[in-house]
Order: C-alpha cells, then structure tokens, then sequence
C-alpha cells in the first residue's frame, strides 16, 4: 500500500512541479501512463456523493453494471464521461477507429471528431480512414451513459500492421499537470484504500454488507492459538515497535504505558498459552531440494536473507527461526498462509507437504537464531492490557468497534488532525501510531473531506481489480502494460550471481528441477483474454494449472477477492459477461481436425497436447493442451491471438501463420485465415477427442 501511495503523492508532485503545455506535444517527463476520466453526475451531487469524480484509466473502455455507481464517490443516476490524454501512434499510417456498446459516444482526435456513435450500437461502428503521423496525437472522448446507468463502451482501431484490436494501455499518456481535479482524485482513492489497509474500521467502524468495499473485511491474524505458532519473545519484541522488526508493518504501535517492555512481555505470556493443542507438525524437510524450489517458484522476487532495506520490494527471512514455533510450524503456514489471516499477501502456492517442509528447511538453516527473553511476563496481567488495549478490535472478528464512529468523524475535520493521523505525537495522545508519512495523512484527511462513509458503502469492481494487482504485487511474476516484473529483472541478477540467493554466497543447484528461464503470460490482456468462470474456478483453485509444466505457480486467492477482482479485470476491457453457449459445427469440426496436423495442416500437434494425445515434438515451450483451450479463451481474444500472437505478446513462442491480409499458405477456405482458425475453435469446443 506504501508503494501506491508513494507513486500517487510522485504523481501529484508532477502536478505541483509542471507548467502544463499549451497546444503543444507535451515532453515525457510531463506524461504518465493512462487516460485522465472524468465522471460528471448529470443533475449534480447529492447529500452522500460529489457531482464530479477523476481518475486515470488503464483503456478507453468501460463496463458498468446496472444498479453499481461508476466510482465509489459519486451517486447512482446518469452521468457523462470525459477521457482526456495523448495517443501514441506507433507509425505513420490510415487508421479506422470502431466502438461497440451503448450509449452516446465522440471520439476527438487533435481536435477533429472522427468517430460517433449513438444508442444500442451493439454491431461496430467504424471511422472513415484517417491519415495520422507518428508520435502522441491529443485524443478526447465524451460518453454519456444511458439513464439505466448501465455503461457499455469498447473502443479498437486497426491499420495496415495490424487488425481491428482494443487500443493497448501502452499507448495510452495523459498529462497530470494539465487535469483539473485529478490530483484530488488520486488523493481520496489513496485515503480510502490507506482507510482500508489500515484496518481503521476495526476501531471506527464502517458500512457493512452487500456492495461495500470488500477490503474494509480485513482484520489482523487470529490470535486463537498464538501460543502454538509464534515464540513468547518475538511476540513480545514485535508488541512494542513492529516498523523495528519490519519498516512496512501494518500493525500500529500502541501506548503501552510506562513500562512498554514489561506491558509487551506480559502480552505476550498470555498469547502464549493460547493453544488450540491440534496444530499439526510435518516431516522434516530437505533443504537442498527447498533451496532448488525457493528459485523455481520465485520466492526471490519478494524475499531475501539480508537485512531490510527502505523498501518493501525486499521481505526479509532472517527472522523467521525467531518468530516460528518451529521449522514444522513455518511449514504449516508456507502450506496455508492465509488461515489465520484471509486476507494476508503472502501467496498461497499450493505447495504439498514435502515442498513445503523442503522449503521451510532452507529458510530455517539460513535464519537467525532467536534471542532470549529479556523479561518474564504475567499472563494474568497480559490477558487485562489485551482488553485494556482494544487489541481484540483487530484481531477477533466479532469484536465490537472502539473508538469514534466514522460517520461521527466524516465531518468533524479538526478530528483528522489529533490521534491517529496526527502530525506530532503530542497531537496523537494514547492514539495507535501506525507510523503513517506525511502523505498518508494527507491521503486520509482528502479521503475525509469526500463523504466517506458512502464512498465506503459503495464498490467499483474495476478501481478494486486495480487496487488488487498492486496490493498483492501480481507484478511481482507478471508483466503488466510493458512493465518488466520483477522476477524478470531479479532473475538475471541471480544469473549473474551464478544463482546464488541475496543475503547467501551459495549458489543454487537447479540440476533434476528443470531450466529456470521459464515464460510466465503478461497481465496486460487478462480481463479480455480469459472467460470468467474459468478464471474464477482457477484463482479459487478448482481448476488445475494448464501449464504443468511451469515452476511458477498462480497463487490460490481468497474467496472474498476472486469474484470482483475478475469481474473487475474484464469491466476494465468493456466485458460484461462470458459467450452464451454454443454447439460446434460439425464440418467445422472436421475441418479443424484436419488443420491442426503436421502434414496438410499448421502443425499444432507439434507443440500441443490433444486431449490424451501428447505433443509431437516440442521445439522450445509446450502450448496449451487443446482440451483447455475453448473453456479458458473468449472467442474475440483467440481470433486477434491467431492471427498474430507476437502483437499481443512480444515473447510469445507461437508462430504467426496469417499475413497482413488475412491470408495463410493453406488451401483451406480459399486461404481465408480468419476461417482457417475459427474452423480450429470449433473441433477445439466439439472434438471427440477432446472430451
């Protein structure tokens, strides 16, 4: 969270700093990724919402479902919307721009509209050609929703490279400096997720229920069997300052009196003899295979042996043989992170017992040894300063708030400047000091300032899809809009290094575990690419992983995230809901049948396993079996992939077989490629032998 905040409050530092251009090409350092959208509330606000909303978009699209506000700080009602930025053109050359959705659309290209489209235009309407040079073109777009409020809105264009295709986030700048009120958007969506992540409606309470912000459901870990899991003197140690052990800790330092050691040791005495005596304890581990697999799986892009630094990129280990129980109990928790805290970011990776007992060996050779206790607690003392203290607000999920409520706080703004987002600690008082910067603060009181008790009550499945990826680093193994993640850049550290981890001079032995060089897919097109329910199946992990072959594994998510999360992601490309269902054609099928082959075909089977049949002969990297491939892809995104994979993925292995008209060196449908691969979609949803 400290890291979106930081790159909100470096945005808004642009915004202070720049003069924005008049009429002119702005420079790269005046430009951010995305477009700025504006939400203007048609009638004005309300008691519980603002007449006008911005914030920055990944894509010129949008979904809205009917009944949902299109930002959690507006009202439900009609609206128009207004994206404002630069366009990249990659080159010189005649561009048709198309749209399909519902409503009132204009599309305005260095001034000139080039494209409008009216009412329920659920067939594309499409621009004359228009001739445009390289280099950023000035793009504004208005949309005025229909009186349902239900949004719909996809927009493509195409050219001689390449064919009718989403407008990438790549392409997409705008100017900060140059957008009113974007700088108070950011601010308040920084303050509400700091509101969230802070776990203040434990204490301050909030909304509750159906379409509230699903992240004010996060607590702190279950203490209910602390006793068997964490050792009495981190505990302890961890009680009086956690931002010591760990600069990034969520969990506030609270006032523990005039004898903070004591007051933290006697806590910890009594969390200490809270067991539930069935936690259970796995086989040792080997930590030569753990080192092996602390590698393959990416532990690397977010851990490291080393002391912390300022960042939260690097998670330190050398901890962990103080605050576990034991290697086994470590074991435990690598197995099933979040089942004392649902919420927590470490990833599930649906390790089996012996990968995670390997794992937890390597980690605890290499961890520091525990200290010894610095001063005997009281349990009986502990268990009083436990309810003394409010912990149980954090940590019991049934607990009842302690403090003020938030509806009393939202317009008291003398309120937002004593106890916990106070400037000084005299302001704070006996207040929990969360360590918050200066621009969390800040974020906070711009969040207070906005009505936030509804903006809390209210949900946007697309703005938490965005909050998520970050919240839980998916870019940590994912590249997302061109950006390089990080196992990508830590990996050819480590292969300079010779694979030898962070903090550790010995190098890993990969040798019977595989290359470490594997692909892992980009993010950038997920919420076009891949049906929902698949994807939901597959992030709650009913669905196996159709690519075995990797180390890298896609986390299990918790259940309260996947659903808007993947909803979200496909709002954000203009997707409302998966294809309706469909039978094959069963000539299609036959002809589909015959394209795949090696002899008279594209030679699919080479490379892809079908159904029991397994690839012929794999040149680099295994596909997708076939069997999976129609339940998992949205027809729109397999059409665009196979005519040319390498546009949508840069790294992508699959070879391009059609040419830039459409055609392939294959009799087939007179050449038609677009027919050829829709042939092979059909035996893929239809063939016998994929059933």
């Amino acid at each position: 969270m400290r890291r979106s905040i930081a790159r909100v409050f470096a945005a808004l530092a642009v915004v202070a700093l720049l003069v924005p251009a008049a009429a002119q090409e702005p420079t790269a350092d005046q430009l951010a990724p995305g477009l700025a959208m504006r939400v203007e509330m048609r009638g004005g606000s309300a008691d519980d919402s603002l007449a006008e909303d911005v914030r920055v978009a990944r894509l010129l699209a949008l979904h809205v479902p009917r009944g949902q506000t299109v930002t959690p700080f507006v009202r439900r009602g009609p609206y128009q919307i207004t994206w404002e930025g630069w366009l990249d053109v990659p080159r010189r050359d005649n561009f048709v721009f198309g749209a399909v959705g519902a409503g009132n659309f204009t599309l305005t290209i260095d001034g000139e509209a080039v494209l409008e489209a009216k009412g329920r235009f659920t067939e594309p309407v499409s621009s004359e050609e228009l001739r445009l040079k390289k280099g950023l073109r000035k793009v504004v777009a208005t949309y005025l929703a229909p009186l349902s409020g239900q949004a719909d809105l996809r927009v493509t264009w195409q050219c001689r490279k390449f064919g009718v295709e989403p407008i990438p986030p790549t392409a997409w700048f705008h100017e900060p400096a140059a957008v009113e009120g974007l700088a108070e958007g950011l601010v308040r969506r920084a303050g509400r997720m700091a509101f969230a992540t802070h776990r203040c409606a434990s204490c301050h309470g909030s909304p509750a229920g159906a379409g509230t912000m699903p992240e004010l459901a996060m607590r702190g870990p279950s203490l209910v069997d602390a006793g068997d899991r964490l050792q009495t003197e981190w505990m302890a140690r961890w009680i009086v300052d956690p931002r010591a052990m760990r600069s990034a800790a969520r969990m506030p330092r609270v006032d523990l009196g005039e004898d903070p050691a004591q007051t933290a040791a006697d806590l910890a005495a009594w969390l200490a003899t809270r067991k539930s005596g069935d936690l259970g304890e796995l086989a040792a581990g080997d930590a030569t295979n753990g080192h092996a697999k602390f590698v393959e799986l990416g532990c690397f892009t977010c851990h490291d042996f080393a002391a912390e630094d300022a960042s939260e990129a690097w998670i330190p280990l050398g901890g962990v043989a103080a605050k576990f129980a034991g290697p086994g109990v470590l074991a435990e928790f690598l197995r099933e992170p979040g089942a004392k805290d649902p919420w927590i970011r470490m990833p599930h990776l649906h390790l089996d017992d012996a990968e995670a007992a390997d794992l937890a060996a390597f980690v605890w050779e290499r961890a520091e040894p525990p200290q010894a206790a610095e001063s005997a607690g009281d349990a009986a003392r502990g268990e009083q300063a436990y309810r003394d203290l409010g912990c149980a607000s954090c940590h019991e999920a049934d607990a009842t708030p302690a403090a003020a409520t938030l509806a009393d706080l939202a317009g008291a703004a003398a309120a937002w400047q004593r106890g916990c987002v106070a400037d000084t600690a005299e302001a704070r008082g006996a207040a929990p000091d969360f360590g918050l910067s200066g621009a969390e603060r800040a974020a906070l009181r711009g969040f207070a300032a906005s009505l936030p008790v509804a903006a809390l009550g209210r949900t946007s499945p697309n703005e938490f899809a965005t909050r998520q990826l970050d919240e839980r680093r998916c870019n940590a193994c994912h590249e997302v809009d061109g950006a390089t993640s990080l196992w990508t850049t830590r990996e050819a550290r480590l292969t300079e290094l010779g694979l030898a981890l962070p903090g550790s001079d010995e190098p890993v032995d990969l040798e019977g575990h595989g290359e470490l060089l594997q692909l892992r897919p980009a993010l950038t097109w997920v919420g076009e690419k891949l049906r929902m329910d698949w994807t939901k199946g597959f992030l709650r992990g009913d669905i196996a992983s159709p690519r075995s072959w990797l180390h890298a594994r896609m986390p299990k998510l918790p259940g309260a995230v996947v659903d808007p999360l993947v909803e979200g992601l496909a709002h954000q490309h203009g997707i409302a809901a998966d294809p309706e269902p469909w039978e094959a054609d069963s000539r299609l099928v036959a002809e589909g049948r015959k394209l795949i082959e090696q002899t008279g075909g594209f030679g699919c089977v080479t490379c892809h396993a079908v159904g029991d049949r397994m690839p012929a002969a794999l040149f680099e990297v295994q596909g997708i079996n076939f069997r999976d491939v129609d339940a998992r892809l949205r027809p729109g995104f397999y059409a665009r992939w196979m005519m040319d994979p390498e546009r949508i993925e840069p790294a992508a292995k699959m070879p391009r077989y059609a040419d830039p008209d459409g055609h392939t060196a294959l009799p087939a449908f007179g050449g038609d490629a677009a027919q050829q691969f829709e042939s092979i979609r059909h035996f893929q949803h239809g063939g016998s032998e994929l059933k």
